[in-house]
């Protein structure tokens, strides 16, 4: 019985180690994810923005602002 509840105190010290890099992987995951999303919403802004400024026909309004 005491070999049993050493296998477990093993396993619970390996994955105290082991949690402090799951969570950077995780957190870095999670992070590039929202850098990636960053980028694909700035890049879709801009097309949407060019695409405007080349349909939209010009007018006095549209040039002098008044």
């Amino acid at each position: 019985m005491s070999r049993l509840r050493g296998d477990e105190g093993a396993a619970l010290v390996e994955f105290a180690l082991i949690l402090p890099f799951l969570l950077v992987v995780m957190l870095g995951t999670i992070t590039s994810g929202f850098a990636l999303n960053d980028d694909i919403q700035l890049t879709h802004s801009a097309r949407e923005g060019a695409r405007y400024g080349a349909t939209v026909p010009e007018d006095e309004t549209f040039t002098t602002g008044t």
